[in-house]
């Protein structure tokens, strides 16, 4: 007997490659780059070794932190720049990224060695530049790798935390960030918001409760504060069990109670992100319009990035801080995990897949 069937997201994820550890031969694919200006010590790290016969190579730089940001900028050149590398910086100006981007894409025309291989260092990289850049590379002809180096020790540590609860916990709270520079709706990915429904945010917060507050102020200033369905957390489950006193301290900081709708992500399984986006998005599309401000981690903002690709109705809000506390940030590098995302060509298929009906032997 045959039935009609639709392809599900719970599908999609079990097609989508495993993070894995990565080895070797991982620094050895790429001919194109792309990776991000840091103080962080593994803003070094994966370019430190590369391998093989790269290009060119595409460097972010943040508008945050400049100072700060200068201690690895000349040896992240010298590493991008030898053996005839190209290496070519691209602006932190939030108005810029998108013509940047797509600057980049075009020039990547000209490259003669085929297949177009593409690797990006999402360690450093802000979500305003990791995610439309992503999405861009999803749309041309490319086989397309990411590679995540962690830090070894993340801040703030359970004494600190505790120590300093109430200021974690205050409206002034600067202990990791200093303010809120800008919240920028995303220019190439706004969503299709059309109809006039009310809002439904997804958040995933940090130990800063001030970003998350100014975004949902942006979409819907009623919902600062308010006991409301409308406002989904996204809580980050640690990948070292040491640090899953954070999930608590986070909804502290943020005021999260037994009330609000939480849902908890693992922090390295993209498709854990996929997985629970669809599961907001299946009830809440028809009756809101979904807004998603990716704070999380690297790996959440890649399954951020692949979500908004089959689900292009939703619209991506970024929160940029005045300024990261360098002294109150990451230190060390840990594991570098990759996530070989293959050829784009099957990649679109999968993704454009979901929700398509076909017809099923049962």
């Amino acid at each position: 007997m045959k039935r009609i069937a639709e392809f599900t997201v719970e599908e999609l994820c079990q097609q989508l490659p495993n993070v894995e550890v990565a080895s070797s031969k991982d620094y050895e694919f790429a001919n194109v780059f792309f990776t991000s200006l840091g103080f962080e010590d593994r803003s070094l790290a994966i370019p430190s070794r590369l391998s093989g016969l790269i290009e060119r190579a595409f460097v972010f730089v943040p508008s945050t932190n400049q100072v700060d940001n200068k201690k690895n900028e000349s040896e992240l050149r010298s590493r991008l720049t030898q053996n005839g590398i190209a290496y070519k910086e691209l602006s932190g100006q939030s108005a810029d990224i998108d013509v940047a981007i797509e600057r980049v894409i075009d020039s990547l025309s000209t490259i003669t060695d085929i297949p177009l291989r593409c690797t990006v260092d999402i360690s450093v990289m802000p979500s305003r530049f990791m995610i439309p850049l992503i999405l861009r590379l999803i749309e041309i002809n490319c086989e397309l790798k990411i590679l995540y180096a962690m830090a070894r020790d993340y801040a703030p540590s359970i004494v600190e935390f505790q120590a300093n609860i109430d200021s974690f916990c205050s409206a002034s709270n600067e202990t990791t960030e200093y303010g809120v520079e800008a919240i920028v709706p995303s220019i190439a990915h706004p969503g299709q918001h059309l109809d006039q429904l009310p809002a439904c945010i997804i958040l995933f917060p940090n130990f800063r409760k001030q970003r998350s507050l100014a975004v949902i102020s942006e979409v819907d200033e009623s919902l600062v504060g308010a006991k409301t369905q409308q406002v989904v957390w996204f809580l980050t489950k640690p990948l070292d069990s040491s640090y899953d006193w954070r999930l608590d301290a986070t909804r502290a900081v943020n005021n999260i109670d037994e009330s609000s709708l939480c849902q908890t992500v693992d922090s390295i399984d993209y498709r854990q992100t996929i997985l629970h986006l669809e599961h907001v998005y299946l009830r809440k599309w028809r009756t809101h319009n979904i807004s998603i401000s990716p704070l999380g981690t690297k790996m959440q903002r890649l399954g951020v990035a692949l979500f908004n690709y089959f689900r292009p109705s939703t619209r991506l809000i970024y929160a940029h801080p005045v300024k990261y506390n360098s002294s109150k940030w990451s230190n060390g590098v840990g594991e570098t995990f990759v996530v070989n995302l293959g050829c784009t060509q099957d990649l679109r298929r999968k993704l454009i897949q979901v929700g398509s009906l076909r017809v099923m032997e049962t």
